[in-house]
């Protein structure tokens, strides 16, 4: 009975440590948003969008998007473009290039300190 009570135990926290690893929170604060530049060479996946908001939320959902490329099209309305991409700008400032047509956006990552059970920024 002992022997079950630790293995359910070890399969719990595993469980849990297991989502809190996966936990991240992604701040796109206005300091890292640039209209007019785009980040090359970093892009993971391009998608068409409704809005903008749409485009930071499926870099919220793709586990390396740090920062996303965002295409507003004139011609049509409904279906702009998307760059999620795995880094941001910082460390790669001559990959952000003049681009009028896109806007760029950074986020700041923050990973959970299990002692406070509050967020760090980690860059």
């Amino acid at each position: 009975m002992i022997t079950v009570v630790v293995n359910c135990w070890n399969l719990f926290f595993s469980f849990f440590f297991f989502f809190l690893d996966q936990c991240r929170h992604l701040v796109f604060g206005p300091t890292k948003a640039f209209k007019g530049k785009r980040l090359k060479k970093h892009m993971i996946r391009e998608t068409d969008v409704i809005n903008e908001d749409l485009c930071m939320t499926l870099c919220y959902m793709e586990p390396n998007c740090v920062s996303y490329n965002f295409k507003k099209t004139t011609t049509n309305n409904e279906h702009h473009k998307c760059e999620l991409n795995n880094s941001t700008h910082e460390g790669h400032e001559n990959e952000l290039e003049e681009d009028p047509s896109y806007k760029y956006h950074g986020a700041e990552m923050r990973s959970l300190d299990f002692k406070s059970f509050s967020w760090l920024e980690t860059y």
